[in-house]
This record gives structure tokens, C-alpha cells and sequence, in this order.
């Protein structure tokens, strides 16, 4: 259901180019449901100087590349760039403040005229503001949050409504209310009547050193003030945002980790109450979830009933590279088919080698890779395609998060794997040879139940997004799933050359997804929360394929 009274504004400056992607894919994700927008809109600051509260470099240029990335995935459908032109700023200001002042920015260097210019483009009468680095947490995709806000907002004498901020899932729904005069606009995250807000220009304002001395929002938190007007705050604890400090910025870890727990409401309760993030990195990693999964509700007759909301896209911009399918362990429900279909297929160095040239090639930035397979220590190469990645690594992308995946199993594994850089270790995935319980039950195919007969198999699942695509010894792949199950079924699907990052291959996710049991769940939930999986659970497809 389309809303066509409000547009969706996200706002970016150049330090968030390192982001963006994945950032924009999350706010548009969480928030177009129940409600679609009329327009997602995403407005760029061309200041490319010094920032207040800097962060990082940034680049412009980047950012206009991802954005158009963006724009062409179908993700924002406008981009605007505030112009540069002095005649253009004065007449802005004018309007808003009855100032011609030239200046883009406040005497403090806070944006003033991009984001008066931005809301000036906007073709609805209402437009949910927010900056592009925030967090958004849905506990009920059925929750119209929009509805709320919007009756709110059309209260009279209200200018705008401040997105809610996390609580526990019990808390009773807030009343939107604020003070006379009060509050502060939440422009971070916020719904705003452009129709009120217009109708008192020109707003108060000043001149300190011949820059604008309030920001547009502290100018309308002045009129509100001085006319009696008010923004509110309130709302259901379903939906809820938390914004990040610069300071955390710079840890891209840190910052997937949050954002990977907003989208699956796994956030620590210190939290709650804070429209900042607060706690430690240690804190949110070990953060427990509010929902499990029992995997075991599946009937023998497969009968398996469960409401897939979420769309997940693949994230390009991470990569899992599976250099062999060999194991010295025979996992049940092996997510690479090492016990289901054990081969002692590699991928060749010249495979490696063409990766890294295309990466080059295309300037692909690389948030994180990792580096597995079956037990990767057991190429035959390993060492060799180590020192090779890390050289490269080293010199053209030191900023990627890039970490070897052993089992850690027997003396010979473990005495390769200690042969390789300490940075790029992790012994998180490490095995004691018992047989794990905790897989999720990847032979049975959705297709083969009867609930996800008319399912949309592109809608991936949480594995896409949280571990990218994949690098096998068959070619590219949606995700290292993928590329297993191409092996099992020999499909022969896999790309020869690498994916450009503009690219979704939807085709290969309706392939692939409606043969994989990850797509059962909608979230990923962590070890200690999932019921423990008793046997090999198959489906009638994966006994066909397996008794070959």
C-alpha cells in the first residue's frame, strides 16, 4: 500500500560514502511496511570540506557512485544534490528566513541550506526525514507505525513527530504528546508537516560572522516556542530507532554488529530509553534474542508452516570464498554438502588471481570477506592462497575485515591455520568433533511444502545480507549455499566472472532459495537460541537428489 501523502527523505554527506550502501538498503527495508512511499528520496550535501565532528575522509566521489548504485537497484527513486550556486542559496534563505545570506553552513558548520533546499523538492505534504546512519528496529512488520505518526502529526498545532526509540517489547504504547512550545524537531528520524512548517516563514534567524546562526530546525523549535506550536514524541514499542555518535563510526565491525541486531531486534535492554547507542562492543555481540525458532515443528509430512516478511538483499559488498569442499568431519546438516555429497573439489589459484584482478578492475570495495569452505586448511594450496590474498589485501583494500573460517579440528588443521597473519584468524568457529546440533535443516526445500507453493523465492534470506555472495571452485554465487547446492544438484550455474556491485541476481536467488532450508527462517537467530535439530531432516527433492 502506497502512502501518497509522504515521501521518504534520507539525508548524506561524503563521510558516509563507506556505508551508504548498506545503510539505505536497511532504512528502506525496515520502513516500507506495512506503507510504501510515494517517493524515497535520497539528498546529498556536496561540502566536502572539513566537517564538524569528522569521522572519516569520505569520499564525494563514492558517494555519488554508491548512490547511483542505489537509485538504479531500485532502492531510492530520486537523488538530489544541493547546487553550489551562491544565487540559489541566497533566495533559500530568503525564503526560509527572510536572510539572503550566502553561506551553505551555520557559523558552527552545521548543514543549513542543503536540507532547506531538500524538503524545498519534496512533492508530498508530509516527509519522514532521517539521517542515513540510523537504525531501525521492526518487532512487528504489521505495526503501521506511519498511521500513527501521521495521525499524530495532523493534531492541531503540531509540527512534527519524532520516530519512537527502543523499549522492552511489553511496554505499553506511549501517548504522543510533547510540552507547549517543545520538543527539539527530531530531524535525525522524524515525520514533518511541510504544509505548517511553510506556513510560518519566514523563520527566526540571525547572522554571526556572516553565516546563519540556527539551524533550520532550532529556527522552527524557536517558532514553536514563540506560537504555541509542538513535536511530539510517543509510539508503540513494535517499531523503534537509535542513532549512532560519530566516535563509533570509524569501527566498521562495531557498526555491522548494530546494525545486524537492529534488523533482528536483537539489541541489549541498557539500550532501552536512548535514542543514542550506548554500551560496548562486547555488550551488543553478546546481546541475547527476544524470539527463538523450534525447528523441529516440522511435521513428517512436511507440513512446515512459517510467514516470510523480511526481503533480503545480497550484500555485495561481502564475500564468502569456499577454496574447497574437503572435511575431515561429517557434520549432519552440512550447510556444503561435505557429508551429504563428500567430493575433494578445490578452487584453483588462477581462480583466486582472476578475483583479485577483477576486484581491481571494478574498484569494488570489499566490507568483509571470509575465507572457508569444508575445512580450507586441506587445499592442497592453502598456504599459497593466503600469502597471495594478503599481499593483495595489504596493499589495495587494508580496511577490509578479512578472517580465515576453520574448524580448528586435529593437529594438522590447527598447525596450517597457525601459520597464517593473527589478524586474519578466528578460532569462533572452532569444532571439539562432536556433532553439532545447531545447523539449521538446509536439506529441506521450501518448494516441497505446501505453505510456500506460491512463496517469492528472490526474497533470499538472512544469509545474503549478513554473509554476501560467494567465490567457489564453480564459479560466483547469491551466497556460499548456493554454490553447495549448485554441486549437489549440478546445475552448473555459477558465474565465470565477478559480479558487478549494481548487479542482484535475482534469477539465481529463485533457483536456489527454493531448494534451501535457511530460507525457512526469517531471522537469524544465534546457537543458544535455537531448538536443537534432531536428525537429517529431508524433504522429498533433497531424497531424490541424495539417493542418487
Amino acid at each position: 500500500m502506497i502512502n501518497k501523502e509522504v515521501s521518504l527523505f534520507i539525508k548524506a554527506c561524503a563521510m558516509d560514502s563507506n556505508d551508504i550502501l548498506e545503510q539505505v538498503i536497511h532504512i528502506v527495508s525496515q520502513l516500507e511496511r506495512p506503507r510504501r512511499f510515494k517517493e524515497r528520496v535520497l539528498c546529498l550535501d556536496n561540502y566536502n570540506e572539513k566537517f564538524i565532528r569528522q569521522h572519516c575522509i569520505g569520499s564525494y566521489t563514492e558517494l555519488i557512485r554508491l548512490s547511483n548504485i542505489l537509485k538504479k537497484r531500485g532502492w531510492i527513486d530520486r537523488i538530489i544534490i544541493a547546487p553550489t550556486d551562491i544565487d540559489v542559496i541566497q533566495s533559500c534563505h530568503l525564503k526560509w528566513f527572510g536572510i539572503a545570506c550566502e553561506k551553505s553552513h551555520t557559523h558552527k558548520g552545521s548543514p543549513s541550506f542543503v536540507h532547506c533546499w531538500g524538503l524545498n523538492q519534496i512533492n508530498t505534504r508530509y516527509v519522514l526525514m532521517c539521517d542515513v546512519d540510523i537504525f531501525v528496529g521492526r518487532r512487528n512488520f504489521e505495526h503501521d507505525y506511519l498511521g500513527e505518526m501521521l495521525a499524530a502529526v495532523n493534531q492541531k498545532s503540531v509540527m512534527s513527530v519524532g520516530f519512537n526509540i527502543p523499549f522492552p517489547s511489553d511496554e505499553p504504547f506511549h501517548k504522543y504528546e510533547a510540552p507547549e512550545g517543545g520538543y527539539v524537531p527530531e530531524t535525525r528520524c522524524g515525520l514533518l508537516d511541510l504544509d505548517r512548517i511553510y506556513k510560518q516563514f519566514p523563520l527566526p534567524n540571525y547572522l554571526t560572522e556572516g553565516s546563519l546562526s540556527l539551524t533550520w530546525y532550532r529556527s522552527l523549535e524557536a517558532t514553536q516556542q514563540k506560537k504555541g506550536y509542538m513535536s511530539l514524541r510517543g509510539g508503540s514499542s513494535s517499531t523503534y530507532y537509535a542513532h549512532p555518535q560519530n566516535n563509533l563510526k570509524s569501527d566498521t565491525e562495531f557498526i555491522n554488529i548494530i546494525r545486524d541486531a537492529f534488523y533482528n531486534n536483537n539489541i541489549p535492554s541498557l539500550q532501552y530509553g536512548n535514542w543514542d547507542i550506548v554500551g560496548s562492543k562486547k555488550l551488543w555481540s553478546e546481546s541475547k534474542f527476544e524470539e527463538t525458532i523450534n525447528y523441529n515443528a516440522i511435521n513428517d509430512d512436511f507440513s512446515y508452516v512459517n510467514k516470510r516478511n523480511t526481503r533480503y538483499p545480497i550484500n555485495m559488498h561481502r564475500l564468502e570464498i569456499d577454496i574447497t569442499y574437503r572435511c575431515q568431519l561429517r557434520c549432519s546438516n552440512c550447510s556444503r554438502g561435505c557429508t551429504q555429497f563428500p567430493v575433494d573439489s578445490d578452487i584453483h589459484i588462477s581462480q583466486i588471481i582472476e578475483f583479485l584482478d577483477s576486484s581491481f578492475q571494478q574498484k569494488r570495495f570489499w566490507n568483509k570477506v571470509r575465507i572457508l569452505g569444508g575445512e580450507p586448511t586441506l587445499h592442497p594450496n592453502f598456504i599459497e592462497i593466503i600469502e597471495i590474498m594478503y599481499r593483495w589485501f595489504e596493499k589495495n583494500s587494508p580496511q577490509t575485515d578479512v578472517k580465515v573460517v576453520s574448524n580448528g579440528a586435529g593437529k594438522i588443521v590447527r598447525e596450517k591455520y597457525y601459520q597464517i597473519p593473527e589478524l586474519w584468524r578466528t578460532e569462533s568457529s572452532f569444532k571439539d568433533g562432536s556433532d553439532p546440533d545447531y545447523f539449521d535443516p538446509v536439506n529441506i526445500a521450501p518448494k516441497d511444502l505446501s505453505s510456500f507453493q506460491n512463496e517469492d523465492f528472490t526474497k533470499a534470506c538472512w544469509v545474503a545480507m549478513e554473509c554476501g555472495m560467494a567465490l567457489t571452485p564453480n564459479g560466483y554465487f547469491p551466497c556460499s549455499v548456493a554454490g553447495a547446492i549448485d554441486r549437489m544438484f549440478k546445475i552448473n550455474g555459477g558465474r565465470l566472472t565477478l559480479p558487478k556491485d549494481t548487479e542482484d541476481m535475482q534469477k539465481e536467488l529463485s533457483k536456489y532459495c527454493s531448494l534451501c532450508g535457511h530460507f525457512l527462517s526469517d531471522n537469524f537467530l544465534p546457537r543458544d537460541k535455537r531448538e536443537k535439530l534432531i536428525g537429517n531432516p529431508r524433504s522429498k527433492t533433497w531424497i531424490s537428489i541424495l539417493n542418487k
